[in-house]
């Protein structure tokens, strides 16, 4: 049986549906708000028309599961809350029914799902590695392991850059 593919908009404004004929997809309501042009939204009425998109949300545990693990793997400064949304929503499909793939072409929110253990896939073949963050300030060198999405130096007031703790392969 084919996975079930979790998908972002990035992923519904591109033609990548259209070339999975069989395929079931999911998404989030937060992520369909982000669909305002003409042709997505009719592609992606004629899915949903169709029965081969499903559309859910998260519960807290799933949220907060979610962005715990976004701090750690130093997303989380990058990630909407659409996109936290969905990486959630698809923890908890993996756990109900398994077999899903993410799908999109954001490299952060790929990156968390990968964190989570998710299994990913990205159309447009971008994403290398995983990746785990810091921050650190180019002004005064300050280091914050732990990422939030407030960006400015707390000695300083500098923007804090994003640098690469870790690599890891993807399976």
């Amino acid at each position: 049986m084919a996975p079930l593919y979790i998908v972002d908009a990035g992923t519904l404004f591109s033609m990548w549906t259209q070339q999975q004929p069989e395929a079931m997809f999911a998404t989030t309501d937060r992520i369909l708000d982000e669909i305002r042009n003409r042709p997505t939204r009719q592609r992606t009425e004629t899915l949903i028309g169709l029965g081969r998109l499903r559309i859910g949300s998260p519960g807290r545990e799933s949220l907060k599961q979610v962005e715990d693990a976004a701090e750690e793997s130093g997303d989380i400064p990058v990630l909407s809350h659409a996109d936290i949304e969905l990486i959630a929503y698809a923890l908890e499909i993996e756990r109900l029914e398994g077999g899903i793939v993410v799908v999109s072409s954001d490299l952060a929110l790929l990156n968390t799902a990968i964190y989570l253990g998710l299994e990913v896939l990205d159309p447009k073949g971008q994403m290398k590695e995983g990746r785990q963050w810091f921050l650190q300030c180019p002004a005064c060198n300050q280091v914050e392991e732990k990422e939030t999405r407030q960006m400015d130096c707390p000695i300083c007031g500098t923007e804090m850059k994003r640098r690469v703790k870790h690599k890891r392969n993807l399976r």
